[in-house]
Parts: structure tokens; sequence; C-alpha cells
């Protein structure tokens, strides 16, 4: 797996050779930056290349999971008057 970032800003995953990808290091790789900035910024901003498609898989259950993540907790914020937490 190597990182490089194009000149227009998009960083580029190359998993080139890897044949197994497990599903929590795909999530700590992807999932998490889908948390942190946003499933539109992964997707306008990170393109991976060369993945297998069971790497590829492993990369979109680990978005599909945080997705739903994003949601639960909008959903349990709205529900609760922007208590949530407090």
């Amino acid at each position: 797996m190597a990182l490089a970032k194009s000149k227009d800003g998009i960083v580029i995953i190359d998993l080139a050779g890897v044949q197994v990808m497990a599903g929590s290091f795909a999530d700590e790789c992807i999932g998490v930056l889908v948390k942190m900035i946003g499933l539109d910024t992964v997707l306008h901003r990170v393109k991976v290349i060369n993945g297998s498609p069971g790497v590829l898989n492993s990369i979109a259950e680990s978005i599909k999971y945080r997705v739903q993540e994003i949601k639960d907790l909008a959903s349990v914020v709205s529900t609760s008057g922007g208590q949530y937490g407090r």
C-alpha cells in the first residue's frame, strides 16, 4: 500500500499487491476519515486504486458502517432536542 497526494489535493491510496484487508484496518484507514471529515469530502478527495474486490468490499463496508453511525447519532440528537450528552 502506498499513499500519494496529487497536485489537485486528492489523496491517492494505491492498494497494488494488497490481497486482504481486515475490516478493522479498513475502518481505521477510511471509515474514520468519513467520521472526521464527512462522506462527501472523502469521496471527492480520496481515490483508491488497484484494490482487489475483497479489499474494496472491506473498505465499502467500513464506509457504510460509519455513514450509519453518523445517521444514528444525528437521529439521537434530533429526537433529544439537542440535549444528547449533557
